[in-house]
């Protein structure tokens, strides 16, 4: 995968969940699956058991291919959670211009008020 927000996604303490496939054939993941975690659209049914990746190989193991997978899909889970982080920030931000937005209005309408009435007193003392 390829990186385009210009710098790496942040490195979490906890290792990597293990990606489960649940009986429907979703893949589950721990993170996801939690109250932290992304919490997107669809949510898979959790897994009663943690049953082996789809294309593991002998014994359950994971491939080097279902590793590389697993990664990816780690990161994708990590880029959405910070893009969730900015857009909660960027939501924030627009409700807070909003409100300015209502007072710099109200501040103008006080204004303008102010300036029609001076030129209407201009008008009186000049027509004199």
């Amino acid at each position: 995968l390829k990186n385009m927000f210009g710098k790496p996604p942040e490195k979490s303490a906890a290792p990597a969940p293990e990606r489960a496939v649940s009986g429907d054939g979703a893949f589950a993941s721990g993170a996801a699956m939690s109250s932290g975690g992304y919490q997107g659209a669809r949510q898979p049914a959790p897994a009663t058991r943690a049953a082996p990746a789809y294309g593991s190989g002998p014994g359950g193991k994971q491939t080097e291919f279902d590793q590389k997978y697993n990664q990816g899909l780690d990161q994708v889970e990590q880029l959405l959670g910070g893009l969730h982080e900015k857009a909660k920030a960027m939501g924030q931000t627009v409700e807070q211009q909003n409100s300015q937005i209502g007072r710099i209005q109200q501040s103008t309408d006080v204004a303008r008020d102010r300036l029609d009435n001076q030129r209407k007193d201009l008008q009186k003392v000049m027509s004199r």
